[in-house]
């Protein structure tokens, strides 16, 4: 499984007394912010770009800010 996927999960799942996806996914971008991503990266099978690392970094803890965060990352 991918690892930046498994950080992120992992923390979102272990949240208690979450109220709502905002939280889980707080918990979730807060882990990969502070996560060794080089780390991460080295336990992935696949190439990991820098590229991918600043987008990674970059994913915003607001949840209403998701789909704009994918659009500057993904979609230039």
């Amino acid at each position: 499984m991918d690892p930046f996927v498994t950080c992120y999960l992992t923390a979102a799942a272990q949240v208690e007394d979450a109220k709502d996806f905002d939280d889980h996914h707080r918990a979730g971008a807060t882990a990969l912010r502070n996560a060794d991503l080089e780390q991460l990266a080295d336990s992935d099978p696949r190439f990991v770009a820098p590229w991918d690392m600043t987008a990674i970094t970059a994913i915003p803890l607001d949840a209403d800010e998701i789909g704009a965060w994918y659009e500057a990352y993904f979609e230039e």
